[in-house]
């Protein structure tokens, strides 16, 4: 089958990647209301996946820990999972409404889309980090927030923003 394209003919050295056709975006309705739909929208989609991603790693937690999975402790190992939950969702949530805040308010720092998106992205990280590095408590979900981010980062950025 020399005539199939696969996924790793474009990591090849010399290949030249074919850029995809311009879409034109409709433009984004503004205005307060608009705006705060937006926002809660982009934030409800970090929650999502901020519950998801911390209900998952907190089995993952519970399962190295068999202690907390004996018979009589499974409501704490519940009570864990739904902890780790909300706090991944409200994380993940606040970062997702801050970038939203950002691109929507804060002055364009270049012409292109793609560069200002990660500018937002990176400043809405170091604002939802911050209270990471604060918090003792909250320390252990720095690594799995970072990646969180960079996944967030890389599908956009592959995506086209």
């Amino acid at each position: 089958m020399a005539g199939v394209k696969k996924p790793w003919d474009e990591m090849r050295p010399g290949h030249k990647r074919q850029k995809a056709p311009k879409v034109e975006e409709e433009p984004e309705l503004r205005g307060f209301e608009h705006d705060v739909k937006n926002i809660a929208r982009h934030s409800l989609f970090g929650a999502t996946i901020g519950g998801l991603t911390g209900v998952c790693i907190s089995g993952i937690e519970l399962m190295r820990d068999p202690k907390q999975m004996a018979v009589g402790k499974r409501g704490l190992a519940t009570k864990k999972m739904f902890r780790f939950g909300g706090e991944f969702g409200m994380w993940f949530a606040g970062f997702h409404g801050t970038r939203k805040i950002l691109q929507l308010y804060a002055p364009r720092l270049s012409a292109d889309r793609q560069e200002d998106f990660i500018y937002t992205s990176a400043l809405a990280a170091g604002l939802s980090l911050t209270p990471l590095l604060v918090v003792p408590r909250l320390r252990s979900m720095i690594p799995y927030g970072v990646f969180l981010i960079t996944m967030d980062a890389v599908n956009s950025y592959t995506s086209g923003g």
